[in-house]
């Protein structure tokens, strides 16, 4: 699947700093932590964000301090107000903060992904980026557009009125499904969804694969992967999307050189 996704997203990979679009007021972490922003956009300064954030998290004293860092990230910045234990989340990810590898032993659980992972990709910046539900949508919705031909990542639960619009799942089911197939959904699941157990190791490894691809030996490749993934989510791929089912064929859609 690296390749159909890193295909797609080549007439794009160029121009992140213009497609990437998810504001924040720079004032408050200049407030709560001091942090400096000369970005002359919101890309710009979303990778300063990071970048101080992951500083902030080397330097901190204890979890409280931590708890600061990741209650601003995930709740603020991120936008999630779900209530859940942040001390024991930065606890569980100190046994991983800041490897250069993916931990083969790691206990990466679906409940609250797309919370922990926010925090994942602060102290594990070198391999760790965000389950977000648009950048997931975006690899479902390139697998549906080439064929497909690949299992189906499992969704976290989204408000985009866009993307909710058409189910993503559905539409890759209609084409995989065939008449043998048993109607019991845990078959379903079970042959058609990649395993909610193993989903962030594959996912995490996927956009690392399409960043080399896209961008060569960058350090940073696997983040701009997932933020043109995400960029292009309600937008480019939602359209191609649309055309797709609109025009009722099946198989691969023809994507216009842009």
């Amino acid at each position: 699947m690296t390749s159909e996704i890193a295909q797609y997203l080549v007439p794009f990979k160029d121009d992140l700093q213009k497609h990437y679009s998810w504001p924040f007021d720079v004032n408050i972490p200049k407030s709560k932590f001091g942090f400096n922003f000369t970005g002359k956009n919101m890309f710009a300064n979303t990778l300063q964000l990071k970048s101080q954030l992951q500083n902030a998290a080397i330097r901190a004293r204890d979890n409280e301090e931590l708890k600061l860092l990741a209650d601003y990230f995930i709740k603020e910045w991120g936008g999630h107000k779900n209530n859940f234990d942040i001390l024991n989340l930065i606890e569980k990810h100190k046994k991983i903060s800041f490897s250069r590898d993916v931990p083969s032993n790691f206990d990466f659980e679906f409940k609250n992904i797309s919370e922990w992972s926010k925090w994942l990709c602060i102290v594990c910046p070198a391999w760790a980026v965000i389950y977000d539900a648009r950048v997931i949508y975006s690899i479902n919705a390139i697998n549906y557009l080439t064929g497909s031909k690949y299992k189906i990542f499992p969704m976290p639960e989204i408000r985009n009125q866009k993307i909710n619009f058409l189910d993503i799942s559905t539409l890759i089911l209609n084409d995989r499904l065939s008449s043998t197939d048993s109607a019991d959904p845990r078959f379903a699941t079970d042959y058609h969804f990649v395993d909610k157990k193993i989903a962030y190791v594959q996912y995490a490894d996927l956009i690392k694969k399409v960043g080399s691809q896209l961008y060569g030996k960058r350090s940073a490749g696997h983040i701009d992967a997932e933020m043109l993934l995400f960029s292009l989510a309600d937008r480019q791929i939602f359209e191609d999307v649309f055309l797709k089912v609109k025009s009722g064929k099946k198989g691969n859609v023809r994507i216009e050189k842009r």
